[in-house]
C-alpha cells in the first residue's frame, strides 16, 4: 500500500510480469544457474579476504577515513558503489540490460567490493541487499548471450546466488517471492532448494559444513 502511495518504488512488494514459458528454459537455465553460483562463491571467497582487513591495527577513524576516499574513487566509475539500500534494485533492473555485459560484471565487483571493503573498515549495514544488487547485474549480463526472457534469466541468477550466500533456502524463497515476479514463485522454490542439493554435494566433497564466515 505505501508503495503505490508514494512514488519511489522499493523492491518489497507483488510485482507482476508477464512471462512466456517455453521448453528451451529447461535447456538454457543451466547457464544463469552456473553463473549465479559461481558469483557465490566470488562473493564469500571476498568476505573471508577482507575479513582480514579488520585485523589491521589502525584507528577506526583512519579506518573510516580511507574507506570513504576508496569509495569515492569507485563512484567515478560508477554511482552503484554506493549502498542506496533495497529502494535501487528494481529500477536498476529496469535499465541493466541498457548496458553491455562487461560493465555489468564490473558492476557487480564493485559492488562486492564496497561491501566487503566497507565491512572490514568499520562501516555498518548488510550484505543481503548488495548481494542482490550484484546479483541482478551478473544476471543481466547473462541474459544478453542466452534466449530466454531476461526477467527469467535473472531471477535464476539472483535466486542462485542468495540460496547459496545465505545458506537458507526457505529464507531465500521468502525474500525473493517479494522482489521478483510473483509469477516465477514456484521457479524459485524449485530453484532454491535444487542449488542448496548442490552447494551441500560440494561442501561435503571438499569437507566443510558451510562457507559462511
Amino acid at each position: 500500500m505505501i508503495f503505490k502511495l508514494f512514488p519511489e518504488e522499493g523492491a518489497f512488494g507483488i510485482h507482476e510480469r508477464p512471462i512466456h514459458w517455453s521448453w528451451t528454459i529447461l535447456w538454457y537455465s543451466l547457464i544463469p544457474l552456473i553463473g549465479g553460483i559461481l558469483f557465490a562463491y566470488f562473493f564469500l571467497y571476498l568476505e573471508k579476504i577482507f575479513t582480514r582487513v579488520e585485523t589491521w591495527a589502525l584507528p577506526a577513524l583512519l579506518k573510516a577515513t580511507l574507506w570513504g576516499i576508496v569509495l569515492s574513487v569507485l563512484t567515478l566509475v560508477t554511482d552503484y558503489a554506493l549502498f542506496s539500500g533495497e529502494f535501487h534494485i528494481v529500477p536498476f533492473s529496469k535499465t541493466a540490460l541498457s548496458y553491455s555485459p562487461l560493465f555489468l560484471l564490473l558492476i557487480a565487483l564493485i559492488k562486492t567490493i564496497s561491501t566487503h571493503a566497507g565491512f572490514a573498515m568499520g562501516w555498518r549495514g548488510g550484505k543481503i541487499f548488495p548481494a542482490i544488487f550484484a546479483s541482478v547485474a551478473v544476471g543481466a549480463a547473462i541474459s544478453q548471450f542466452i534466449p530466454i526472457q531476461p526477467a527469467i534469466t535473472v531471477s535464476l541468477a539472483v535466486v542462485a546466488s542468495i540460496t547459496i550466500i545465505l545458506e537458507k533456502p526457505l529464507l531465500t524463497v521468502v525474500l525473493l517471492i517479494f522482489l521478483l515476479p510473483i509469477s516465477l514463485a514456484p521457479l524459485i522454490f524449485i530453484t532454491a532448494y535444487i542449488v542448496m542439493l548442490i552447494h551441500k554435494f560440494l561442501l561435503k566433497k571438499i569437507g566443510l559444513k558451510s562457507l559462511i564466515y
